[in-house]
């Protein structure tokens, strides 16, 4: 399963949602592997991890960006 690491500060107004990339060229390594419905792993080192699934949203412009919808009752203490 993809790990990746977010920061839980950029989250959806209903904290259902964890912002993963929103710049290809930026988060190129990361942008090019996700897909919807894909089943990560987001984590903050030495912080916190949960599984989520991933969902492209349309900001503007059509420019997407990729989030992950969190299970926070797989969530862990790192």
């Amino acid at each position: 399963m993809l790990r990746i690491i977010v920061d839980f500060n950029n989250m959806t107004v209903d904290g259902d949602k964890v912002l993963v990339a929103r710049d290809i060229e930026r988060d190129k390594e990361i942008y090019d592997q996700l897909s919807p419905g894909m089943r990560v792993i987001i984590y903050e080192p030495n912080d916190i991890a949960v599984e989520a699934v991933i969902e492209p949203i349309e900001v503007q412009d059509g420019r997407v960006w990729w989030y992950g919808a969190a299970e926070w009752s797989t969530l862990v203490d790192l």
